[in-house]
């Protein structure tokens, strides 16, 4: 790949991740606000949870109406259904939101380390390429220098011919 390419995919990387910490600060505020509805919501259901079981409580001491009492009943029941699965379904999306921060920023991490890659690879074509217009063999090296790696030559010339 030539030096252009490279830098072509290492900017194009770049957009990614940035476009990857638009949406964890996105999501992140939405977490927030997520978090403290979730603390709004949990005194009212608490209570209506309590009120409901004091109501059971007394349609179960009540002796007459047998058909007021499971209507009351039923109707109570499913009032307390609903706020449970309110606050369950509340915290469910909390946590997928949480797992989608988290999916975010290894994303993110993983085009960092692909960018760092990159970039070590055009400072090796440089390099090699800087050696060979000095007129340097690169399969035999000068005393005291340091050898380049033959995957490294190997790769250059691939990429050189291309």
């Amino acid at each position: 790949m030539s030096e252009f390419i490279v830098e072509y995919h290492i900017n194009a990387l770049k957009d990614v991740r940035t476009g990857l910490d638009e949406n964890i600060q996105k999501v992140s505020r939405q977490v927030h606000i997520d978090q403290i509805k979730l603390e709004g919501i949990n005194v009212p259901c608490s209570a209506i949870l309590k009120f409901i079981k004091d109501i059971m409580v007394q349609i179960d001491n009540a002796e007459s109406l047998e058909d007021k009492l499971q209507t009351s009943v039923s109707a109570l029941m499913k009032l307390e259904s609903y706020s449970s699965d309110y606050m369950s379904n509340e915290r469910h999306n909390l946590s997928k939101k949480i797992g989608m921060i988290e999916g975010f920023q290894a994303y993110t991490q993983s085009i960092d380390e692909n960018i760092e890659e990159k970039k070590a690879e055009i400072e090796k074509d440089r390099r090699l390429k800087e050696r060979i217009e000095n007129g340097e063999n690169l399969d035999k090296r000068q005393i005291g220098t340091r050898p380049e790696k033959l995957k490294d030559i190997r790769n250059f010339k691939e990429r050189s011919s291309e």
